[in-house]
């Protein structure tokens, strides 16, 4: 198995010191509730999390796609290794967990894309795709976004429509897993040694079109119920795997709810608009009825479009929650 394939790369191969030598590197395939399943160029290891690492909190253990070091224990099992280390991350996906307002919940790390699929059937809801879109541009991340099931719609241009106006620049994919269209446009988007994860309800699609990326099924797939276009939990873990074409791709279970955790959101998606509220009358201005409110006027004059205006409200509306503590759902 070659760890360049896997994502190993110069950002964590400078992380390595001398005395740790006798380690090498390994990429979190899946957590179990006592180890977790590990990819190296040994191959697929059981990796052993010591007690030094359960003493801290949540945040501090390793997620799917973390890089760890590890070592051989001579009084193992040979399959078996020991975490010793958790190499720094470029990036870490997570969101609030549902029910706790404090939490936070890891899932996936060391990202290069994020696939919001969507199907086109009766789950097709911009919204709930513009609240994916919300969680990546919070964290920095770079999304795209796959409605899939085109062969259910004689006609997908207007759900493209209305997807481009919450988008931006985002690309949008129209595929269909069932007849396999459009799958080489998608493995396109997949580089060699790059990591891509799918988001998405249950039922959209997530597992058939990785399955046909993987060439034969190597997750679970369900159907969904003809009434209201809902799934069933198909995949109830997330799990990274290597594919033929050297990339990775990570499955997702189906979210019924997007709480975007971040206690200091990214706004870099939103730089042009900081910079005029930087030029408004008042400094406290809620760019919305006060006189001299640069980001009014934009607005007016076709600057900022209104769809980008009220996303980038909604992105500090949520910093300022997370502040305080108070989280809504939208």
């Amino acid at each position: 198995m070659d760890i360049k394939s896997l994502g190993w790369g110069i950002f964590f191969k400078r992380q390595l010191i001398e005395s740790e030598k006798t380690y090498y590197p390994a990429r979190i395939s899946r957590q179990n509730t006592n180890n977790y399943i590990l990819l190296s160029e040994k191959g697929s290891s059981i990796g052993i999390l010591p007690s030094k690492f359960k003493e801290g909190f949540k945040g501090q253990l390793p997620t799917v796609g973390d890089w760890v070091l590890v070592e051989d224990v001579e009084d193992m099992e040979p399959d078996k290794v020991t975490i010793q280390r958790i190499l720094e991350r470029k990036n870490l996906l997570s969101r609030k967990e549902i029910g706790e307002a404090d939490r936070q919940q890891l899932m996936a790390a060391n990202i290069d894309r994020v696939f919001i699929v969507s199907g086109l059937d009766g789950e097709f809801n911009p919204r709930k795709i513009e609240r994916y879109l919300l969680l990546c541009w919070s964290l920095d991340l770079q999304p795209a976004v796959i409605l899939n099931k085109k062969d259910l719609v004689k006609n997908s241009k207007d759900a493209v429509n209305q997807v481009k106006t919450i988008s931006g620049d985002t690309p949008i994919l129209c595929l269909s897993a069932l007849n396999k269209m459009g799958i080489s446009s998608l493995i396109q988007y997949m580089k060699p040694g790059s990591t891509s994860i799918f988001l998405g309800s249950s039922g959209v699609g997530k597992s058939s079109l990785i399955n046909l990326v993987m060439g034969e099924e190597t997750f679970k797939t369900g159907a969904v119920r003809t009434k209201d276009s809902k799934g069933r939990h198909t995949t109830s873990f997330r799990e990274l795997v290597l594919t033929p074409h050297d990339s990775v791709l990570i499955d997702t279970p189906g979210m019924r709810e997007i709480r975007i955790w971040s206690p200091d959101i990214n706004m870099n998606r939103f730089q042009d608009i900081l910079a005029l509220a930087q030029r408004c009358k008042f400094n406290d201005c809620s760019h919305t009825s006060e006189p001299g409110c640069e980001l009014k006027l934009a607005e007016e004059n076709g600057i900022v479009s209104s769809t980008r205006l009220n996303q980038f409200k909604r992105l500090m509306n949520e910093s300022l929650q997370n502040e305080f503590g108070n989280q809504k759902k939208y």
